[in-house]
Formats: C-alpha cells, sequence, structure tokens
C-alpha cells in the first residue's frame, strides 16, 4: 500500500435545519451526556487531535492549498478510518480540489462492492455522490442519484451494528439537507445523536432542535459540552443566538443567561487558544455570526499579535471563487454590462466614459481585463483601430503571461504595415503560455468544466495558434503535443511534474479503452496510476481496501462522463423530461383556465417568463411567429409569469403588440414543482402529459428547434 496523504471535507457544521419536527421525532435525549473535556488538557498534547486537525484541513481548503488539507486529512484518516465527516470532506476536495466527483463516486461504490460487511461505507459512498452532485442544476428529491443512494443507506441501516448505524444516518442528513429536506434531515440527525450522545455531528443537530422548540437550557448545555470537548468547532454555538422570545419575557431572559454563559466559556476557550490560529480562527467565526464586530476586532489583534503574518480564513464555500471587482474597476464593470443591448457607437461612447481610468501600467483585475475587451471589441467594431490597438496593449500590459491577451494583440497586429514579425513572436509566445499553464479545477468547477473540456480547449487553441502562425512563417506549433491516445496520456502523465494533472492524465488514457480491455491490464502498467490514486484517494489505505478496482471504476466513470456530455451537447438534461409533467391549474388574463387534464391530447408548450427578463423578451418574437406557422394545430402556449404582481403582465403583451394570452402564477410553489432555475425556461408536453423536451436560457433559433419537436410530436400523437 502506498502511503496516505489526506483529504479535505467542508464541513456542515451547522445545516440550516430550521424547520419544526413533527413530535415524535424530538424524543432524543435532552441532556448532554458526560464529554471528555478537553477545554483545560495541554494545548501540546492536543496538536494532533482529529477535531482540531479536521479544522486544520478545512482552513487549508478555505486557502485553496488543497495538497496542504490532503497531508493533514491523512493523519486524520490514519487514526480515524472511519469517520464520516472525514471521508465527507476528502469527497468534497476530491470534487472541487482536483474536479473528480463522478470519478470519486465511481470509486466508492468499487470500495462498498470490496467491503459488502461494512454497511457505514454505503454512507460514505452517498456522502461521495453528494459532492459529485452539489452543483446540479436541477438538483432536487427527483434526483435519481438520491433515490438510489437513500435506498442504498435504508437498506444498509436494517442490520448495521451501532457504530455504522450512526455514520449511516449522518450520511442521510447530509443527503437530506442538500435537497432542503430539513425537517427529515434534522430527524436523522436526532436518531444519531440518540445512538451516540458524545459525537459532536449528532450533538449539533440536538443543540438547533434545543433552539427550535425553545428549550434553551438545552441548547445551552449541548453547546457548552462542545466548547469544552471540541473548542475548535465553537462556531456552532452561534446557532442560540438565532432565538428571539420578543412576546415571552421569561424566555427571553433565559436566552440571555444562556448567551452570558457562553460568552464567558468563550472569552476564556480565547485566553487560552488565542495564539493557535486553528482554533483561534473557529473563535473569530464564533464573533463573526454573533456579529459581535468589537470582540472579533480585540481577538483578531491578540491572535495577529502572536502569529505574525495570520491570515482570518470565513470561506465555508471554498471552491466558490467568484471573480471580485477592485473597487476602481466597478464602474467600468457595470458600464461594460449594461452597455451590450446599445448600438455600437452608443456603446462605444458610454465605455470610452472610463478610458481615463485606464492605469499607464495596466492591471490583473477581472473587471478591467473584461472591460478593455470591451473596448477593443466596440473600437474594432467600428474601424477606429487606435483605441483598439491601445485597448489590447493595456490589457496585455495588466496580463504578459495571459495567452488570449497575447494571440489577441498578435491578430491585431497582422494587419498593421510592418506588424508580422511581433504578430509571429506573439502567436508562438501564446502556444507556449497554453501549454506551460496550470490548470485550475477549482475555477474549472464554477464552470462546470471537466478535464477533458480543458484538454479540447488545449489543443482547440493550439490549432488556432498553428493556422495564424503558418500565414506568417514556417509552421513550429505542434497540435499533437496534447495527447489523444491511450499510450501517449500515460506517457505524459509519466512526465508532468504536476500531480493533479498527472492524475487526470492517467484517467483520460485509461478511460479511452473498452470496458474489456480496462480490465484485463496488468498491475505493471498500472503502477503508477495505482499509485497516483492512493495518493489522492487516501481512504483506500485507510480502509485497507484494493486501489486497482476503484481505478478502475474512476477510469470508467470518466469515459460514461465524456460520452454523456457528447450526447447532450455538455448541458444538464432536466429531470421531468420523459416522466408526467407536474400538475398545473392556471387562470389566464382572459379568464381560460388551464389544467393538465383540459389539455390533454394537444402538445402544450409551458414557457416560465417575466416581464423584467432580457432573454424572455428577446425569446418572445420567437415563439409569436412560431404560433401563426402553426395555425390550427393542437398546441396551447401556456406563458406563466413570475412577475411578483401580475400588474405588468397584461399591459407588457398588449404594448409589444404579442398575441398571447399569458397567466401569472401568484405563487413561488409552481417554480419550486417544476424546478425552474432560471429564465426563460421552456417545457414541450406531449398530448399524454408527458414532459418530451425543456430548453433554458435563450437561444437564437428556439423558434426552429421548437417547431421541429412539436410537429414531430403532432404526428406521434396522430397515429
Amino acid at each position: 500500500m502506498g502511503k496516505p496523504l489526506a483529504w479535505p471535507l467542508c464541513a456542515l457544521l451547522v445545516t440550516a435545519l430550521l424547520v419544526p419536527l413533527p413530535a415524535q421525532a424530538r424524543k432524543a435525549p435532552k441532556r448532554p451526556a458526560a464529554h471528555p473535556n478537553v477545554a483545560t488538557a495541554p494545548i501540546a498534547s492536543l496538536a494532533e487531535h482529529p477535531g482540531r486537525l479536521r479544522n486544520a484541513a478545512q482552513q487549508a481548503l478555505y486557502r485553496k492549498d488543497v495538497p496542504a488539507a490532503t497531508a493533514i486529512m491523512a493523519r486524520v484518516l490514519t487514526a480515524e478510518p472511519l469517520d464520516g465527516f472525514t471521508h465527507g470532506l476528502l469527497a468534497q476536495a476530491l470534487a472541487y480540489g482536483w474536479d473528480l466527483g463522478p470519478e470519486a463516486a465511481a470509486a466508492w461504490g468499487a470500495m462498498v462492492e470490496q467491503a459488502p460487511d461494512r454497511p457505514e461505507l454505503v454512507g460514505f459512498w452517498a456522502l461521495a455522490a453528494r459532492e459529485a452532485h452539489r452543483d446540479d442544476r436541477f438538483l432536487g428529491p427527483e434526483s435519481a442519484w438520491y433515490a438510489e443512494h437513500t435506498a442504498r443507506i435504508d437498506a444498509a441501516l436494517v442490520a448495521a451494528p451501532p457504530a455504522a448505524r450512526y455514520e449511516l444516518l449522518l450520511a442521510r442528513r447530509s443527503l437530506l439537507s442538500l435537497v432542503k429536506q430539513h425537517d427529515a434531515a434534522r430527524s436523522a440527525g436526532l436518531e444519531a445523536f440518540a445512538l451516540n450522545p458524545d459525537g459532536l455531528q449528532g450533538r449539533l443537530s440536538a443543540m438547533i432542535q434545543g433552539r427550535i422548540d425553545g428549550d434553551i437550557a438545552s441548547s445551552a448545555e449541548h453547546c457548552l459540552a462542545i466548547l469544552a470537548a471540541e473548542p475548535w468547532a465553537a462556531e456552532a454555538c452561534s446557532t442560540l443566538w438565532a432565538a428571539v422570545f420578543p412576546d415571552d419575557p421569561v424566555a427571553a431572559a433565559a436566552l440571555q443567561g444562556a448567551k452570558v454563559r457562553i460568552l464567558g466559556a468563550v472569552a476564556a476557550l480565547e485566553d487560552r487558544w488565542f495564539a493557535d490560529p486553528v482554533v483561534a480562527n473557529e473563535l473569530l467565526k464564533f464573533r463573526a455570526r454573533i456579529k459581535d464586530r468589537e470582540g472579533q476586532t480585540a481577538l483578531r489583534l491578540r491572535v495577529e499579535a502572536a502569529t505574525p503574518g495570520f491570515q482570518y480564513l470565513n470561506r465555508s464555500q471554498w471552491w466558490r471563487s467568484g471573480a471580485v471587482v477592485g473597487q476602481p474597476y466597478r464602474a467600468m464593470n457595470i458600464t461594460t454590462s449594461k452597455s451590450q443591448e446599445l448600438p455600437p457607437t452608443e456603446r462605444l461612447a458610454a465605455l470610452k466614459a472610463h478610458w481615463d481610468s485606464v492605469p499607464p501600467e495596466g492591471a490583473d483585475d477581472w473587471g478591467l481585463r473584461r472591460y478593455l475587451v470591451a473596448v477593443a471589441e466596440a473600437a474594432g467594431e467600428l474601424g477606429d483601430r487606435a483605441l483598439q490597438g491601445e485597448a489590447l496593449r493595456a490589457r496585455l500590459r495588466g496580463q504578459p503571461a495571459d495567452p488570449e491577451a497575447l494571440l489577441a494583440l498578435a491578430g491585431f497586429l497582422v494587419a498593421e504595415p510592418g506588424g508580422q514579425d511581433e504578430a509571429l513572436r506573439l502567436v508562438r509566445a501564446s502556444a507556449q503560455v497554453l501549454l506551460d499553464q496550470p490548470w485550475d479545477p477549482m475555477a474549472a468547477a464554477s464552470r462546470r468544466q471537466r478535464f477533458s473540456d480543458h484538454v479540447a480547449d488545449l489543443r482547440s487553441g493550439l490549432a488556432v495558434r498553428r493556422t495564424l502562425e503558418a500565414t506568417l512563417g514556417t509552421p513550429t506549433i505542434d497540435v499533437e503535443q496534447v495527447p489523444s491516445t491511450v499510450s501517449t496520456w500515460l506517457g505524459w502523465a509519466d512526465r508532468a511534474t504536476d500531480p493533479l494533472l498527472a492524475l487526470h492524465g492517467c484517467l483520460e488514457g485509461l478511460s479511452l479503452l473498452p470496458p474489456q480491455d480496462l480490465d484485463r491490464l496488468s498491475d505493471a502498467i498500472l503502477e503508477s496510476s495505482l499509485e497516483r490514486f492512493r495518493a489522492a484517494v487516501p481512504a483506500l489505505d485507510a480502509l485497507g481496501l484494493d486501489a486497482r478496482p476503484a481505478l478502475l471504476a474512476a477510469a470508467k466513470a470518466r469515459a460514461r462522463e465524456r460520452a454523456n456530455r457528447e450526447q447532450s451537447g455538455g448541458k444538464e438534461q432536466h429531470p421531468f423530461v420523459g416522466k408526467p409533467a407536474p400538475e398545473f391549474a392556471l387562470q389566464t388574463q382572459g379568464g381560460v383556465e388551464l389544467t393538465n387534464r383540459n389539455q390533454r391530447g394537444r402538445v402544450v408548450v409551458v414557457d416560465f417568463w417575466a416581464t423584467w427578463c432580457g432573454p424572455c423578451i428577446k425569446e418572445m418574437p420567437h415563439l409569436q411567429a412560431l404560433r401563426e406557422r402553426l395555425g390550427d394545430a393542437p398546441v396551447t402556449f401556456l406563458l406563466a409569469s413570475v412577475d411578483q404582481t401580475e400588474d405588468p403582465v397584461a399591459p407588457f403583451m398588449a404594448q409589444r403588440g404579442f398575441g398571447f394570452d399569458p397567466a401569472w402564477i401568484g405563487e413561488a410553489g409552481m417554480k419550486q414543482r417544476w424546478q425552474v432555475r432560471g429564465i426563460p425556461s421552456l417545457f414541450v408536453i406531449d398530448g399524454e402529459g408527458v414532459v418530451r423536451h425543456h430548453h433554458q436560457g435563450y437561444r437564437p433559433d428556439i423558434g426552429e428547434v421548437l417547431e421541429a419537436q412539436i410537429r414531430a410530436l403532432l404526428v406521434r400523437g396522430d397515429r
């Protein structure tokens, strides 16, 4: 077995389980059992405490230092190989740190097959699937993967021993909270607490339930027990500050007394732990959650004095690395967005109003870069080559190693007198930077982009540069530097110095083999791939499992993902496609009631839209033209407005001259039932009431696409 390196977990310390439970679900013990008190143990003896290490790994993830988090998590797994929280953190790191969500989930499935006598592994598999699907656009209880893993957990619970049952219940809680079934999620947490009153995760559910029930004494005792046994989880105690009793002075006084006790315990921990950056960070988070800015500032000054260079880390969703626009460039960024719909002359005039704010040296700021790209495009469209060139040069000054900035300026210089030599140099520099540029899977995750898409972009980018280079001089750019076969991928992985890219190279190469050939590979051929995989998934060594089945399962999962993306065009299919449409009963502005029942036998186009939605307005003329082309065909257009009130709907239609009789849904429940995640969101339902197609977002050919789909359904309905 290889040496275990470790993996990160994003703690779901306090999931927002705020819906009251039924009375029968509230029978978990109210008073905490005795807890091992670490609050007074020597700090040096707690350096390797698994709880503290988990927080240290989390903080490494907040810094996006995945290798450091991995190394820390390996130590946790060595001490606690069956801790579900750790395995959940590992799954999260694999999904967002290495962009291996589907592959990791498949690997866990192979682990479960190896060890059918370990029911807790079913829960860990569910946690891996949870992370792989966390960002699904149409996530909900209807999702097939959710139903499958819920059923597996239920089956494993039947005969599971107490320790395994505890982990399975917590896995169930995690799945339920992801799909916003908060009442049931908290119930699972309370069941886990009843099994193990000393477990942190179960105790968190009990603490929240006490606050919701108004049993502040119980909730406070749970909090104090956490502070005594798990001081690095102090942030969780902020849940009591969400309790309010405006009409009950006795309860309000009890709450105030509990807060005083908790603040006293936290202050004692601050005096003890301010020099430990791991625990101090969690104490700072507690102060932030209760909005105690004065207390947070005072503690932070102590921490920074004791630990020079201390960085406060407070990003619970570390993978969401959204672009941050610097203050000087926010107006530029806003104008860039608002000017997109303006005619070219007006757009350039609006953009030029900010031109004097561009610093001479350029700047590596997302908002400024976006602005300079917009200026260059608008100037080029209007033939202002002087401004276009200056905008491109300013962009490159701020990002001298950006392959696209290099290529954009090269493309401009091609048409300049005497600019061909400089253009050729820039093209070749751009190609080399593109090859050498490290891939950031966390940035890719925010765009739902997988490694194979990254490789495709790299290959197509080199091809573009090679074509331009060929018109300027002797071609030197080798598009085949990006591997495409099994052997070249595995060789590329062996030469790669970045362990992340090396592992992806192994999986990419193996995924190109047919499953039957993959299963016949010798261990000698797989040796380096297995070593990399064990390093990325230290749970294998911690659990004493064979890495080979897990690696092969991951490679097969990658092949399936690639095939699915190619088939769907990279878009996620709505879960209602192929299923009966949810019930609807809407009154149109003209007083006509439309329901599932009275529309049977007709094709129904349900379009969720709003009068304030630009893409919806763009789509409307296409729907109008389509309706006219269909004539008297049995097709109903149900335009369901999601405006806050129905007042603007009819005037909008009249003013624009659209001939639809729209409906106003009047409540958010219909959007939720139909899993509308953005508008326009358009469903095509056949005569049997089954959803056959779904389109989200505007597309200029929507009329032609819908017409082909509708006519095919009409022909099928005539048979």
